[in-house]
């Protein structure tokens, strides 16, 4: 893999009002911002995935507009290939209607650009406080055991290189006495053409979260936002 596609993760926040509509237009404007200020400073871009919050109607009204790079440097020639959750991360806790707990994301890299990641699979688990568990399969939540991996291939969709994304719907509260749910638990891996998986790392591609409730203002970025472990 070239120097040049070794790059450090950004979080870039712009915040414009929305309210007079024309959110498409604000969205190209900003990447194309984005895009010059990098293109200056020397930086590669190889994709910039964009996460904002939705409003009435499904159109923002007014929002924070995150703009990401790949934070994964690529591993020693021979060695498989990484990835790291960017969300879910490990031990947060997140507001139920918060589109960090809706959309999973997943950066890897390879040890070869001749051997790219192809394909990447996931496992969530649902734990219950009563011991048993059930695992999503792409449509509803199934029983299994606790401690067998339910891999599901077709659930990450490749949205640039190296940078895979899954949507899924809102999750059942896991903090509180009305909750029977105790926890939650993603795994996720990927597999370059040469045939090699990544490795299970908690904190990076394994990562156990909380869905605890709903924010009163879920498009108030400053007012819904995932709570950090304690340290």
């Amino acid at each position: 893999m070239s120097e040049s596609s070794v790059y450090e993760r950004k979080e870039i926040h712009h915040t414009r009002d929305m309210s007079g509509g024309g959110w498409k237009e604000v969205i190209a404007e900003l990447l194309k911002e984005e895009v010059a200020r990098r293109g200056q400073s020397g930086s590669t871009e190889r994709g910039i995935p964009v996460t904002f919050l939705l409003g009435a109607n499904d159109e923002p009204d007014s929002t924070v507009v995150t703009i990401l790079d790949n934070d994964e440097a690529a591993p020693a020639p021979g060695e498989p290939p990484t990835g790291r959750l960017h969300h879910p991360k490990h031990e947060f806790k997140y507001p139920q209607n918060h589109p960090l707990v809706r959309e999973f994301h997943l950066f890897t890299a390879s040890s070869d650009d001749d051997f790219p990641v192809f394909k990447t699979e996931l496992a969530l688990r649902k734990r219950f406080k009563s011991g048993r568990c059930t695992w999503w399969d792409g449509g509803r939540f199934v029983a299994g055991s606790c401690s067998s991996l339910r891999w599901s291939e077709r659930l990450f969709k490749k949205v640039a290189p190296d940078f895979f994304e899954y949507r899924i719907q809102e999750l059942p509260l896991s903090v509180g006495k009305s909750s029977g749910v105790r926890d939650y638990k993603l795994w996720s891996r990927a597999w370059d053409e040469a045939g090699q998986d990544s490795l299970l790392l908690v904190g990076r591609n394994v990562s156990r979260f909380d869905v605890i409730k709903r924010c009163r203002y879920p498009n108030n970025a400053k007012k819904c936002k995932p709570e950090r472990p304690t340290q």
